[in-house]
């Protein structure tokens, strides 16, 4: 068995205070070494990315014991990430990686500042069934 190793990044967006953007984001769990990254201090564009062991665009949060992580709520973690966004900005994130090539996976996650209730989420690996990935190549 071995260990699937990747990377995540996400965008460059813009926020409407940097250091509250940071603080927020703080309580939610991309990776564990994920670095975010200030493109411009003037114009407020921030990004983040990491390689990771077991990479994901979904965000986690720790549960109520604070031992274990779990997947947050995309609708709240949209919501709330809208409040941060400025007007008319699109935040994504992608990740992906392989298990020594066996297993080949990633997943993105899309929200749109005008559109806080409607996240996008998707994840696909190299074990769906053909009939998924032929539905994907179809459009369908």
């Amino acid at each position: 068995m071995a260990d699937m190793y990747g990377a995540l990044r996400s965008n460059f967006f813009k926020v409407k205070d940097i250091e509250k953007f940071k603080e927020w984001f703080a309580k939610y769990h991309f990776g564990d070494d994920v670095e975010v990254w200030v493109e411009n201090e003037t114009e407020r564009s921030v990004g983040f990315g990491s390689y990771e062991m077991y990479p994901f665009a979904h965000p986690r949060i720790h549960d109520e014991e604070e031992d274990e992580l779990v997947d947050a709520d995309l609708n709240v973690f949209a919501k709330e990430l809208c409040e941060h966004l400025e007007a008319g900005e699109v935040f994504s994130v992608t990740s992906g990686g392989n298990e020594k090539l066996r297993y080949v996976s990633y997943d993105q996650l899309i929200i749109a500042q005008e559109h806080p209730d409607q996240p996008l989420y998707e994840y696909r690996s190299s074990q769906d069934d053909n009939d998924v990935l032929l539905k994907r190549v179809r459009g369908e």
